[in-house]
């Protein structure tokens, strides 16, 4: 209902996917860019995998209404919120476990507003929450077709966003340790999905652009928000735009996509490794950012109230000082925004311990938090400087997850401490 009063359902990507999925219907080809009509762009053919092009396309087979869209994703939301509350549910069985279920709901409401936005998000989401349920499955049977599952899922989910492109290789490493406590050669068999999937996509960028490689997103954002990061930080925003557009302009001088392609990661890495202390304090400020992050811009995108000028109050601080930083930011912010930001990042940072202490719940099966810990593990970190709130909706299904069973260790803990101090003596 808020999405059809405040129409804030499209980010800057929303047409990028939307021409995605109007190229799959019409030309039978993944293209991210208007393809009758627009001079060809190698970078469209790989910028967005097929995945989510292809899911608003069969939405579009019921209703060419970009709602339609968004109705499917909040029905997927539904099924992966009831799975996880039954999961909860059946491993915990306490009021106390769905309590910290519904307070995760609530203090995050960026989840509730990418399921109702045209982003890929939620659906990865989607084929996560599944894959993780799947391998679930496989640990009490041990029936082959779990394992299967769990690895065509993974094998989808790196068609729906590139930011899984190199899964393959925790995923490999972690199905060896798989392998080793159940002996079945179906789990390295079918470990090799994921890799095979994104190699059969990468021979067709090569077919279509000359060029061996996943996605052209990897270029722009080790150009844009890695490197990019680092020039900002050392300098200022504006030096790093005239950067930026400087090195496209050198780019573009190539003969063959093949050859920009590689100078601009080149110049990217070159930065980055010219910059090895800057730019890791920009990387572990990008994945401490990513798990504290209120999603303030993408709240104020849905609700269409965002200001003129963006403004991040740590990034007013780090530039202006604690006091200068802190009044410039409040003269420039919706107080209302504000509030509820704040209780979001509040919840954020209590998530934390909580976390932390799933892993120490033995109601999870070992192998079963050893998968979640590497997968938010490798998403907490491919998601560099930037560390957008955005990114944490694909994964937070799955911390929706371990909340409850962190809050359970904490309880057994505290429980066993009271008692400890009832057995002291009394001095």
């Amino acid at each position: 209902m808020l999405s059809i009063i405040f129409g804030g359902i499209n980010t800057l990507d929303s047409p990028e996917y939307i021409y995605t999925a109007a190229n799959l219907l019409q030309n039978g080809i993944s293209y991210a860019g208007n393809f009758t009509t627009d001079i060809p762009n190698p970078d469209l053919y790989s910028l967005r995998p097929p995945g989510y092009g292809f899911f608003i396309m069969m939405c579009s087979l019921l209703s060419e209404n970009h709602y339609c869209i968004l109705v499917i994703q909040n029905v997927l939301s539904t099924i992966v919120l009831y799975f996880i509350y039954k999961f909860i549910y059946d491993k915990i069985g306490s009021k106390d476990g769905l309590f910290w279920f519904w307070i995760g709901l609530v203090f995050f409401p960026v989840y509730f507003v990418l399921v109702n936005m045209v982003m890929a998000d939620a659906v990865l989401g989607f084929i996560l929450v599944l894959a993780t349920f799947s391998l679930q499955k496989y640990l009490v049977s041990h029936h082959w077709k779990f394992i299967l599952f769990f690895n065509l899922l993974l094998g989808v989910s790196v068609l729906v966003k590139p930011v899984m492109m190199y899964f393959w290789i925790p995923n490999l490493l972690f199905s060896v340790y798989l392998y080793f406590r159940h002996f079945s050669v179906y789990i390295l068999l079918t470990a090799f999905i994921l890799p095979l999937v994104s190699g059969i996509w990468s021979y067709r960028n090569h077919q279509q652009t000359g060029y061996f490689h996943f996605s052209s997103i990897k270029m722009q954002n080790l150009l844009e928000l890695n490197a990019g990061a680092v020039i900002s930080y050392k300098y200022d925003h504006e030096t790093m735009k005239s950067h930026r557009k400087f090195i496209r302009s050198e780019s573009d001088k190539m003969n063959t996509y093949k050859e920009k392609s590689e100078f601009l990661l080149q110049t990217a890495e070159d930065t980055i490794i010219n910059n090895k202390a800057i730019y890791s304090y920009l990387h572990l400020k990008g994945m401490a950012n990513f798990m504290l992050a209120p999603g303030r811009v993408d709240i104020e995108t849905f609700f269409k109230c965002s200001p003129e000028k963006e403004i991040s109050l740590l990034y007013e601080i780090e530039k202006k000082g604690l006091k200068v930083g802190a009044q410039y930011y409040f003269s420039n912010v919706n107080f209302v925004m504000f509030l509820v930001v704040l209780l979001i990042f509040v919840w954020n940072g209590l998530c934390l311990p909580l976390l932390f202490a799933a892993f120490f719940n033995s109601k999870l099966p070992i192998p079963l938090r050893i998968f979640i810990f590497i997968l938010l593990t490798y998403i907490v970190f491919v998601s560099g400087p930037g560390g957008y709130a955005r990114f944490k909706t694909a994964i937070y299904p799955i911390i929706l997850i371990l909340i409850p069973f962190g809050a359970d260790v904490m309880k057994q803990k505290f429980i066993v401490y009271k008692k400890s101090r009832k057995k002291l003596p009394a001095l």
